[in-house]
């Protein structure tokens, strides 16, 4: 049984101050916005910010704790100042930034302790209690706990008393003590029913649920975890309903229902992505690598751990961290790469031990004892698998005791103790039966079918035989191989939907009121030729009947035997006009047609290809790193992408390669021989990229640069800023055939690469310029004096690095910005200029950066059509 949740108890944490007030945001933002007494002003901000709080809306709440924060100085409101400084830290908490977290805790401790207040003191160390907790330090946890519980039974605050019950039992529950942490668990949930707390009672229903996980008894976990889910989604906790389906999605695949369980772990990440809480998606991605792990789809499950164990480490978890460690020794034993699995599981054993994690330490001997049998280490098996048993009891946990007995059976089995090894199978066999567990069942199972066989029981190994190929068949199948690939495709297409829907809606409603626009304006011109149609008939026919008038009047004079002959004439005449009249208006008639007709046919060409154009700049919108993981990895910066058309030629490019083994060859006697190194650092690589042309043409080039940066990168593996330039530069000529035909398009660029761990960053550019601030010193390193791509194949770039023992400033742009027209001249905006535009605005915030970017370039335009694509990026690092 592998250890898919051992640090989600710590999820459900949770404290009585945000549960108070039941105001709708709406309501409270109205409020806000009419209030005018600053006393009033407070409760309001409080009050907005907690239930935002409460919604997992984090961005918006730390917004509104930071107004609070301000006005409460002002107006030197102590109490109120201290209570906010810890809701701003538990937002930071949250989100899994813990340092953050302290330095709002340690703001809020100067205060309370020299107010005395009692309450805020108790929230204070439940605070910190959670810190230490989600760190592993248990009984650093469990001594603020009970101080926080002290002062809370002092002041009968049952809400307190109620939360602080919870978190004391997921102390326990961490430790293993499962029996004590369900009695602490009961005694909250009492407590909240009686006080009809809804969304505290799901939190203690989610955590008893996941005691009877770790214990075995699914069906039951189960119930209780539906219930929890329940309450969650119908007041609208979305952090709560992740935990919840995370829980739900475990237990589902501890009882081999892959795709039910890969259903409720999407469910969860995506909901956890939604919201921005780090500790979810690390699990959850830990989660999704076990499904595919017991799938054998190691590169999935690898990549998985990799995401999740990035997130661990940026936020100290260790219990998480030792997870991912087990996870992936877990891999590389199905591997047959047993050194790397031994390092691996010994890794997290030593985490596990350090922070005293019970349950943690059972499993990895269980995964030791495991990995010395595939070794043909039978005794260090036995000696790893009794440790598991002692643990199991321990623990009272069914699985690590069915697992730990199967596993001692094994061993003996193999070092030819056939009744020995019968007895423990045979009790391992029986409470993984009770439990519903077949990863347990199908692991003893074949070891049973081989010592009856040995003890000559062939109707027993026969029987045995056939359970084990029924348990590999409901293990592992094509049905559900084809669910789990179907649902985590479906997965990937919602979050590629979800973050290019917003912007193609608000183009498409900008179309539609041009499309309106145009089709008054093609009313409005039909009616004005329908009007001068008519009046042109209108006046053929007066003109026509006054010429035959005046004629009638002129010969009024004549005879009376001429009358009947001018009467006969005019006669004539009126049919001529009536048929001349006739003509005239069919030729018009016909005109109109065929100006419908070319209007039609320019209206469809153009709709067709405006069409052709919108899709285009979807496709390129989708290639962009996304918000979101630009965020993660540098959540320090901006990026001003202003087009000069619909698409552009300008674009940026980001990459996060993971940490890899690295192998040498190394020639040995026997041969050449790959030996492992060590672990590459992580790294960040950040591109501007302006390739030739823009509009339609430039965006092609953009595709094609794209592409290969994603090959050169992230499939051969090159992460040196000169080298990447350099196979840019020949991937370019040989896909655009350069050497054989005139073609000189290619890119100027500017790259980064950032190695946190070193502290460096090194640079190389094609035609561009990187700027930086650097302790308050501005300074600029130009890029090669020629670009990637061209006539010239035998291009060398340079490579420059950067120290990030101080923190940079930086900054990389395409040549729209400098080389754009305006200003009470009509010159050029000038690349000095944009330098002393970065020397004014580095030390603002980056979110005001990005404002003084665009309102300096509005201001310098007035009026002015852009001539280029503009793209200015700023990173702040180190």
């Amino acid at each position: 049984m592998k250890a898919f949740i051992i640090a989600l108890l710590c999820l459900s944490i949770y404290i009585p101050a945000l549960a108070q007030g039941s105001f709708k945001i709406d309501s409270l933002e109205k409020q806000l916005a009419v209030v005018s007494n600053d006393h009033q002003k407070i409760k309001v901000l409080k009050a907005l910010a907690n239930q935002l709080a409460r919604k997992s809306k984090f961005k918006l709440a730390q917004k509104y704790y930071t107004e609070l924060i301000a006005l409460c100085k002002r107006l030197k409101n102590q109490e109120e100042l201290a209570d906010a400084y810890l809701k701003l830290g538990r937002i930071y908490r949250e989100k899994g930034q813990y340092a953050q977290a302290k330095a709002q805790y340690q703001q809020a401790k100067s205060i309370v302790f020299k107010l005395k207040n009692q309450q805020l003191i108790a929230d204070y160390y439940a605070e910190f209690g959670i810190i230490h907790e989600q760190q592993g330090r248990y009984e650093q946890a469990k001594k603020c706990y009970n101080a926080s519980l002290k002062i809370y039974k002092k002041t009968n605050n049952q809400p307190g008393i109620a939360s602080t019950l919870n978190n004391i039992g997921i102390i326990h529950d961490m430790q293993g003590k499962y029996t004590e942490a369900l009695k602490y668990y009961s005694q909250s949930l009492k407590i909240d029913r009686q006080l009809n707390r809804e969304y505290q009672q799901a939190s203690t229903l989610t955590n008893i649920g996941i005691v009877q996980l770790l214990m075995g008894n699914y069906e039951q976990s189960r119930k209780y975890l539906f219930k929890s889910l329940k309450i969650k989604e119908k007041i609208g906790n979305k952090r709560g309903s992740a935990i919840t389906l995370l829980s739900i999605g475990t237990s589902y695949s501890d009882q081999a229902n892959y795709p039910k369980a890969l259903k409720n772990l999407l469910k969860s990440l995506a909901i956890a992505q939604k919201i921005g809480d780090n500790r979810i998606i690390a699990y959850g991605y830990n989660n999704i690598a076990s499904i595919y792990l017991l799938q054998e789809n190691y590169p999935k499950a690898l990549e998985n751990l990799s995401k999740s164990l990035k997130i661990n480490r940026k936020m100290g978890d260790q219990i998480g961290i030792s997870s991912n460690y087990q996870e992936t020794g877990d891999v590389y034993q199905r591997q047959k790469k047993y050194h790397f699995a031994k390092e691996y599981f010994n890794k997290s054993l030593e985490i596990r031990k350090k922070i005293g994690n019970e349950e943690g330490i059972a499993s990895s001997y269980l995964a030791l004892g495991e990995l010395a049998i595939r070794q043909k280490a039978y005794d260090n098996a036995i000696t790893y698998y009794t440790k598991a048993l002692e643990s199991g009891k321990v623990l009272n946990s069914a699985p690590r005791i069915a697992h730990a007995q199967v596993g001692k059976g094994i061993a003996l089995h193999y070092q030819k103790k056939p009744q020995q090894a019968l007895e423990h199978l045979d009790q391992g066999m029986k409470i993984a039966k009770k439990i519903g567990n077949p990863f347990i069942l199908k692991l003893g199972v074949a070891a049973l079918a081989k010592t009856h066989e040995t003890l000559g029981n062939f109707k027993k190994a026969y029987q045995a035989q056939i359970l084990y190929k029924n348990l590999s068949d409901s293990l592992f199948n094509k049905e559900n191989t084809a669910k789990i690939t179907r649902l985590q495709a479906e997965f990937d297409f919602q979050k590629t939907k979800d973050s290019i829907n917003f912007v193609q809606e608000k183009k498409q409603i900008a179309f539609d009121k041009e499309l309106e626009k145009q089709k008054i304006t093609q009313r409005d011109t039909s009616i004005v030729l329908g009007t001068v149609s008519l009046l042109l008939l209108i006046m053929g026919w007066l003109y026509i009947s006054k010429r035959k008038v005046n004629k009638k009047l002129s010969t009024t004079h004549q005879e009376l035997n001429l009358a009947h002959y001018e009467l006969s004439y005019s006669h004539e005449q009126i049919q001529i006009a009536q048929e001349d009249t006739k003509a005239v208006n069919e030729v018009l008639q016909r005109t109109l047609k065929v100006a419908r007709e070319q209007r039609d046919q320019i209206k469809e060409h153009r709709d067709s290809m405006q069409d052709s154009i919108r899709y285009a700049r979807r496709i390129q919108q989708a290639i962009l790193p996304s918000t979101r993981t630009l965020e993660e990895a540098l959540p320090e910066h901006f990026i001003f992408f202003r087009p000069r058309d619909v698409v552009s030629g300008d674009f940026y490019w980001f990459s996060q390669v993971p940490s890899r083994p690295v192998y040498e060859e190394v020639s040995l006697f026997d041969g050449t021989k790959r030996v492992f190194k060590g672990f590459s650092n992580e790294l960040k690589i950040l591109a501007a990229i302006d390739c030739t042309g823009h509009g339609v043409p430039g965006a092609f080039m953009s595709m094609i640069a794209n592409d290969l940066l994603n090959y050169i990168v992230n499939e051969k593996h090159i992460t040196e800023a000169d080298k990447i330039l350099n196979h840019l530069n020949r991937e370019v000529v040989r896909a655009l055939h350069q050497d054989e035909t005139q073609n000189t398009d290619g890119m100027d660029m500017t790259l980064v690469v950032i190695d946190e761990e070193n502290k460096t960053m090194q640079f190389a550019g094609a035609k561009n310029s990187l700027a930086y601030f650097q302790n308050g010193i501005f300074k600029h390193i130009r890029g090669n004096r020629f670009g990637v791509g061209g006539d010239v194949c035998s291009k060398v770039f340079t490579k420059h690095t950067i120290s990030l023992e101080s923190p940079v400033t930086f900054y990389m742009h395409s040549d729209g910005f400098q080389d754009q027209f305006g200003g009470p001249k009509n010159k050029k905006f000038l690349r000095s200029r944009l330098y002393d535009m970065l020397n004014h605005m580095y030390t603002q915030s980056m979110e005001a950066q990005e404002k003084t970017v665009n309102d300096t370039l509005d201001l310098w335009m007035q009026g002015q059509d852009q001539i280029d694509d503009i793209l200015v990026v700023g990173a702040k690092v180190g």
